[in-house]
């Protein structure tokens, strides 16, 4: 007899569980008021089980400034305890909701959205993400839910959540990468023929000026780049205080490819911006920037 190694599965049993997503882009952000981001938090009740007094309390790290609690499906019944003053970095900047009472139903019970932004320094006067020499930095959001189990064969427990946590990365570039099928000749999935389109997008810090900025990408092994499909550059939006532009330019944009069945994508260009103001006569974490929504698209390969 073969007997294979055996497995373990750890499951924790609990009241409630708080689901944290990010409605940003792949778990980061550049620094910034222009960038304005979101938590989204799901709170799941065990089905049938009768809650009172039920606390949510939502932890910003220093380098998280709070703006706003929106899109609350529990509407006025769930009420804000405390929260911390707005577009202001704090250690230990919590924001505290309530719910009376409350039974738990099949799926998600409730959910809300808070939304924030990461200013050039935290609540210690760090730099969250360093314009001078580019290193990154990581933040934490969490979330926790208490309250009191209202058991009629026992009496009221109290308990306390498993908290839920989520890891955000603060950068001075943010960079993200994405693939969509432009012509699907296979109905199954990827396949012979189907011809792809990446596209990569970026956003530079409310903070910092560039000089020159170079991104590098390839298409995967076994897809062979367009001849007839040139690459595009695009500005999308420049916002906010756009005044102090005084003269933007890109150049230098190649596309280089190689081997017969594979294509190595190269993307070169430089981004020239000059400002009136420089970025350390910021104030407040507000600055006197543009904000850069920028993306290269029509970058298009053919399966083989």
């Amino acid at each position: 007899m073969i007997r294979g190694q055996s497995s373990k599965l750890e499951v924790k049993p609990g009241l409630v569980r708080t689901k944290i997503e990010y409605l940003g882009p792949e778990d980061e952000t550049a620094t910034g008021k222009n960038f304005l981001r979101s938590f989204r938090v799901d709170v799941d009740v065990a089905e049938g089980a009768s809650i009172e007094n039920l606390a949510l309390n939502n932890l910003f790290d220093s380098s998280q400034a709070f703006l706003a609690l929106r899109d609350v499906s529990w509407g006025d019944a769930l009420t804000v305890v405390s929260q911390p003053e707005k577009g202001v970095v704090g250690n230990e900047a919590r924001l505290d909701l309530g719910l009376k009472s409350w039974k738990g139903q099949a799926g998600v019970d409730g959910s809300y959205i808070v939304d924030f932004f990461v200013p050039n320094l935290d609540g210690d006067g760090k730099w969250t993400a360093d314009p001078i020499i580019g290193t990154a930095g990581v933040s934490k959001f969490s979330v926790q839910a208490s309250g009191s189990w209202n058991d009629s064969a026992t009496s009221k427990v109290e308990f306390s959540s498993v908290p839920a946590t989520h890891l955000l990365e603060e950068q001075v570039i943010a960079v993200q990468q994405s693939v969509k099928t432009v012509s699907d000749v296979n109905v199954k999935g990827l396949g012979p023929s189907d011809v792809l389109e990446y596209t990569i997008d970026f956003q530079v810090s409310d903070y910092a000026s560039i000089a020159e900025f170079a991104l590098k990408t390839s298409v995967p092994n076994g897809q062979r780049l367009l001849s007839d499909e040139p690459v595009a550059f695009t500005i999308a939006g420049v916002k906010g205080y756009s005044n102090n532009l005084v003269n933007k330019s890109v150049s230098g944009l190649s596309l280089q490819t190689s081997g017969k069945d594979t294509g190595a994508l190269d993307y070169q260009f430089s981004v020239w911006l000059e400002r009136r103001n420089p970025w350390w006569s910021h104030s407040a974490g507000v600055g006197r920037s543009s904000h850069w929504s920028n993306y290269l698209s029509h970058c298009r390969a053919r399966q083989f």
